[in-house]
């Protein structure tokens, strides 16, 4: 009996609300019943769609197109993949991030990519020639050039094409010169390359501008080894030639990043190259975690609870008096926050008896954090947030969808006077929602890391 793949709520309605957006309501209804049932096959899966059945083999095909339904390890049997769909929210992030590091002609393949899911190295071109119809044979070639980039550096991976079977799989048996080629984006190197910016904004925050370039050069992959590590020298090399800093200012550098307070980077024995350095990330991202949290309960409870949060961090378990006296808060104010705090389990109580009769006067009331509990609860309190503002949007667009589709067809002119009004008043609340959801994103991505 196949156990199902999803417990959290929040997580089901989030991977299906990504997917109604993106491939529409009979997508979503087939992602819904993976989720809920486990692995299943074509039959059984046509057959839950009822009266929609006859639209099951289009919206699979569309599904493997974008790789949110992918082969299970049983035989005949199709599963969804949760990390392909949950990327989706990233793609504006991915278009920054790409663009910053590539140009536009990279942000032109991710968006059409982010759309279509997969293409053949010919159709991109053939997209970008028809999207651009006076670019010139030079404009064409750093196109192609930038698409070889991409490739190159895995912003981009080759997939097997769907070809009308069910659902495509990776291969790599393909030379990317190939116009036979097909990709499709390689979100695990865009997930890192998003951590990464998280960490060096980070050191940037904690050190200085050296230190951010020498973070910065310690995470530029060299193998598939992740965290890189680097010897000093090689380092010394990896610096941009507009860094600046000599061997002597990055011997100290990396002295502060190693005896900050949380260690930023770490030494170790390489059997080819001796000492080598690298980045201590997953305590890192487990920092910025804490204090994203910190902040989160600042903002719900005050700065005496935030006080009282990373106390309990550094203690791990204390009593309430000791939370009082250590964290300069009046015992009555301590209670109020620790007991609103629990309500919401940020923080547990632990009652240890000295006794066998458990007398609360031999007891010991330890408060402390359960982090693991608190991120995971975080995690899907995000992913609810981020599909209410979903809503949210769509709920706002309809009593202007007409004015929005003159404006498309015509041009803003088209409208009266108080129709623009309305319409202005739309696009300045749709810009705040849009930002708001792509916040919440990133949030979503820092507590899945």
């Amino acid at each position: 009996i196949p156990v199902p793949s999803v417990r959290s709520t929040s997580e089901l309605s989030f991977l299906v609300e990504i997917t109604r957006l993106e491939l529409g309501p009979i997508c979503s209804r087939i992602v819904h019943f993976l989720l809920h049932s486990g692995p299943e096959s074509v039959p059984a899966i046509t057959k839950s769609l009822g009266d929609s059945a006859s639209l099951s083999s289009d919206a699979l095909k569309s599904l493997a197109q974008h790789g949110f339904v992918i082969k299970s390890d049983l035989k005949a049997a199709l599963t969804v993949d949760k990390f392909q769909i949950a990327s989706k929210i990233l793609s504006p992030s991915y278009t920054v991030l790409i663009g910053d590091l590539f140009g536009v002609e990279a942000e032109f393949v991710i968006e059409l990519l982010n759309e279509h899911g997969r293409l053949t190295w010919s159709m991109l071109s053939a997209w970008f020639i028809k999207s651009y119809p006076s670019s010139s044979i030079a404009q064409q070639t750093r196109f192609s050039d930038t698409c070889n980039d991409l490739l190159r550096n895995q912003y981009l991976r080759r997939v097997a094409p769907v070809n009308g079977e069910l659902p495509a799989s990776d291969t790599g048996d393909l030379s990317p010169t190939d116009n036979r080629v097909v990709v499709a984006i390689n979100h695990e190197r865009f997930h890192r390359a998003l951590r990464n910016r998280c960490i060096v904004e980070y050191v940037d925050g904690r050190l200085d501008s050296i230190a951010n370039a020498v973070c910065s050069a310690l995470l530029i992959p060299q193998t598939d080894i992740d965290p890189p590590e680097y010897t000093e020298m090689a380092l010394f090399d990896a610096l941009p030639d507009g860094a600046g800093v000599t061997r002597t200012q990055l011997r100290q550098c990396l002295q502060e990043m190693l005896n900050d307070n949380v260690p930023i980077v770490e030494i170790k024995e390489s059997m080819s190259c001796g000492e080598v350095y690298a980045v201590r990330v997953d305590a890192i991202i487990d920092q910025i975690k804490r204090r994203h949290t910190q902040a989160i309960i600042r903002a719900k409870y005050g700065d005496e609870a935030a006080r009282i949060f990373m106390l309990l961090l550094d203690k791990h378990q204390l009593e309430e008096k000791a939370i009082s006296e250590s964290g300069l808060i009046s015992k009555k104010m301590a209670r109020e926050k620790l007991y609103a705090m629990m309500s919401n389990e940020f923080v547990a109580l632990q009652e240890l008896p000295k006794s066998a009769d458990r007398n609360p006067q031999r007891t010991l009331f330890l408060w402390s954090v359960p982090l693991n509990r608190v991120f995971a609860n975080l995690r899907s309190a995000l992913r609810q947030a981020w599909v209410n503002l979903q809503q949210r949007l769509e709920a706002e667009m309809g009593p202007v969808a007409s004015l929005i589709e003159r404006v498309r067809q015509q041009s803003l002119l088209s409208l009266s006077d108080s129709e623009q009004a309305r319409y202005q008043t739309y696009l300045k609340s749709h810009d705040r929602l849009v930002n708001a959801s792509c916040k919440i994103a990133a949030d979503i991505h820092l507590f899945q890391i």
